[in-house]
């Protein structure tokens, strides 16, 4: 009984999956633009990953192939994607916000691959130990929470609401799914029944790639809808846009640094210049506008367009 409701139900987030890949794909050739592109590849990424884990579970938990060599293939390109997910991850918000990689933040991000990729070898070459399952599980949390953490950050600085409201969401639903997947590791070790753990698992990843597919369908059919009019980046403003609102070309330099939502010591290391140094300037540009913040700065600007 639990295995026919688990299939119905895997069955229809596949569904829903599918409906929002399609849709983002339609968004896609309406528009055509790089970074819509970008997430249209990592929305069928997921699309992919989760069939694997469909077919995984079943082929284990259904029927009892679980060292067969096709279970071993499929477990294989699945644990690679998973390790790569950090990246695609990481690199799809990156486009989204439309900003570049910063040197520090690539590095530590390809070291998590790295040993995402070494913990999934191992996992295989252990017989799938529960220890190195939560050891990788809790390596995947880390680098989720905080690759979600710095998108927060970045969130004001998106000037449309409905992609703001979707990437919350987003985010929101991950830092919700992040406890639920150490829950089912915990199961793993301590449970003397595997399998149930195991029915957990499943259920709460089908539960989040659900959720997911139905964020972007909303998100995806809002967009469609609404008007679209590129709203053109500070960045790609001429000098005299600054020098007619008093800006000096080092407080430009800070602007822009803003508008990709780098820290203040961010800043100060890639313009070499002290952090204090950041703060005055920053506090001279913020009296030139009278506003308090960096958020109210950038949309101070953007009403000067």
């Amino acid at each position: 009984m639990v295995e026919s409701l688990l299939f119905i139900f895997s069955f229809l987030t596949f569904g829903i999956q599918m409906g929002s890949f399609f849709l983002g794909l339609y968004f896609y050739l309406s528009h055509r633009e790089l970074w819509k592109l970008k997430g249209i590849l990592f929305l069928g990424y997921l699309v992919l990953l989760y069939f694997l884990t469909i077919i995984r579970f079943y082929l284990s938990q259904v029927l009892g192939l679980e060292h067969s060599l096709l279970f071993m293939i499929i477990y294989s390109v699945e644990m690679t994607g998973i390790s790569l997910l950090v990246y695609y991850f990481s690199a799809t918000i990156n486009y989204f916000m439309q900003r570049k990689w910063r040197k520090s933040k690539l590095l530590w991000v390809l070291i998590a691959v790295l040993a995402t990729f070494v913990l999934s070898v191992l996992l295989v070459i252990h017989n799938y130990s529960p220890l190195i399952k939560m050891i990788l599980s809790i390596l995947l949390v880390l680098s989720m929470i905080i690759i979600s953490m710095d998108a927060l950050r970045s969130l004001p600085l998106i000037q449309r609401e409905t992609d703001r409201s979707s990437i919350t969401m987003l985010l929101g639903l991950t830092l919700l799914f992040i406890p639920l997947l150490l829950t089912s590791r915990f199961l793993q070790i301590y449970l003397e029944n595997p399998q149930i753990s195991s029915f957990w698992t499943f259920f709460v990843t089908s539960c989040y790639y659900l959720g997911m597919g139905i964020i972007l369908i909303r998100f995806f059919i809002k967009r469609s809808l609404e008007h679209e009019e590129r709203v053109l980046k500070l960045s790609e403003q001429p000098w005299e846009f600054y020098e007619n609102l008093s800006i000096t070309p080092r407080e430009k330099d800070i602007v822009l640094l803003l508008e990709q939502g780098l820290s203040y010591k961010e800043i100060g290391s890639e313009l070499s210049i002290s952090i204090n140094t950041v703060n005055n300037h920053i506090a001279n540009i913020y009296k030139k506008f009278s506003v308090r913040s960096k958020v109210e700065l950038l949309n101070a600007l953007r009403d000067k367009q």
